[in-house]
């Protein structure tokens, strides 16, 4: 048993003191923090939406007045205690 335990540990410390594994320690968690910070960055406040109806049934009417419901009665207007959802715009 002691041996194994002697060639694990060897083994362990030829893996930790490599430069590719100093690296990696020092890169993920300036990968994670950069990706975290792009999501904010390239966040939109507004969800747009495009509606193409060929079948002639009258249909981004009514997508549109749903869209107004749900942007006026749905979301809050400036209350602070509430988190803002994004609007639905429809083009």
């Amino acid at each position: 048993m002691r041996k194994i335990l002697v060639v694990a540990a060897r083994e362990y410390n030829a893996a930790v003191r490599t430069k590719t594994f100093l690296i990696g320690l020092l890169l993920m968690p300036i990968m994670m923090g950069g990706s975290i910070v792009i999501q904010v960055l390239l966040q939109d406040k507004d969800r747009h939406y495009a509606v193409v109806d060929r079948t002639g049934a009258k249909l981004d009417e009514k997508i549109e007045d749903l869209t107004k419901v749900y942007n006026e009665v749905k979301l809050p207007d400036g209350d602070e205690g509430e988190a803002k959802q994004r609007r639905i715009i429809i083009e």
